[in-house]
């Protein structure tokens, strides 16, 4: 892996043009918030891939709540990689790490977490839409012993979310929380925080892209993981955004099939195998009977009806019982390991 790293002091000199200066407000009031961390140190993670706009903003805001603040610059193109090198340079416990070229949103969160120092990892996205004000929140949660802690979006409404982002948003977390046995009412948040000797066990090696959280959220579900949830506000982007629905909803898909596929036992993935061949009957012989009615307005194949209801009741009965007993095997044995 070629990346590079700055570690700037407070009082190295260097490329300084548009820097921030010494005196501002996140230098002045970071001393604050870390006297109530009661000793465990955070650590905040922000990957950034042509973040220009919002860069200095966010690294300001979020300094204010971390002990160490670690700017990954996932091969950008535009005026990021100044700014990172900027903000590191004169910002204490500012960190700047480049990726040569662009790898992925999964790998530049990796690369966070091999450098980071803190005993909690916080991760937030470059583009100002999460406030840095709910990771006291975060870490809380964790010391109470949850695994991974993820800010819900939803929780105070959806008003900044896309509509078609809003969809998906509900379609995946339904998903997660059915398969993963858990309830999750976002999947996909970007803010996110966990102990950082954990995050190998969280991470899911299936993702790369904007799929990321989806698959954390979902690994960390079959895994037995505890996962918590708090509630966040959500701001408006700052930029342009990276998600593309189609392309990033079907990489999505394919780590959430993926992931089942790997990390389930023999007897669930052939309860889903035989699942989707009920479902694809029974998805076939619906279709079929609802374009004869259209068409002729009359059901031309009399007993297909009946075979759709029929095989969507063989999928579900196939399918839910297994499913439930994987999750309490699953739950005893992540008890099992905590005695």
């Amino acid at each position: 892996m070629q990346l590079t790293v700055t570690d700037f002091a407070v009082d190295d000199t260097g490329d300084t043009d548009g820097d921030p200066s010494n005196e501002s407000p996140a230098r002045q009031t970071n001393d604050h918030h870390r006297t109530h961390r009661n000793g465990s140190t955070v650590t905040t993670v922000i990957p950034a891939y042509n973040e220009e706009q919002a860069l200095r903003s966010v690294v300001e805001e979020y300094l204010e709540y971390s002990d160490e603040l670690l700017v990954v610059d996932d091969g950008s193109t535009d005026d990021t990689p100044r700014i990172g090198k900027a903000l590191a340079s004169s910002l204490e416990n500012v960190r700047y790490v480049a990726h040569e070229q662009n790898r992925g949103k999964a790998n530049a969160l990796r690369t966070g977490v091999s450098n980071a120092v803190g005993d909690i990892v916080v991760f937030t996205d470059a583009d100002a839409t999460y406030p840095a004000n709910h990771i006291s929140d975060m870490r809380a949660k964790i010391r109470a012993g949850a695994d991974l802690v993820l800010g819900s979006r939803v929780s105070r409404g959806t008003r900044n979310i896309p509509p078609i982002n809003m969809i998906g948003n509900r379609l995946f977390s339904f998903i997660v929380s059915f398969f993963g046995g858990v309830s999750v009412t976002d999947a996909q948040t970007g803010m996110r925080a966990m102990k950082r000797e954990n995050f190998e066990m969280l991470d899911s090696e299936y993702t790369a892209n904007l799929e990321f959280e989806t698959g954390m959220t979902l690994h960390a579900a079959k895994q037995g993981y505890r996962i918590a949830e708090i509630p966040i506000d959500y701001r408006t982007r700052v930029g342009e955004t990276k998600l593309r629905p189609i392309r990033d909803g079907w990489r999505m898909i394919r780590t959430i099939l993926t992931i089942l596929a790997y990390e389930s036992s023999p007897l669930l993935q052939t309860a889903m195998a035989l699942s989707s061949v009920f479902l694809v009957v029974g998805g076939y012989t619906g279709i079929v009977s609802i374009v004869d009615v259209v068409r002729t307005g009359d059901v031309q194949h009399d007993f297909y009806p009946l075979l759709t209801v029929l095989f969507l009741i063989l999928a579900f009965q196939t399918l839910v019982p297994v499913l439930a007993s994987e999750q309490i095997r699953t739950r005893l044995d992540r008890i099992e390991e905590r005695r």
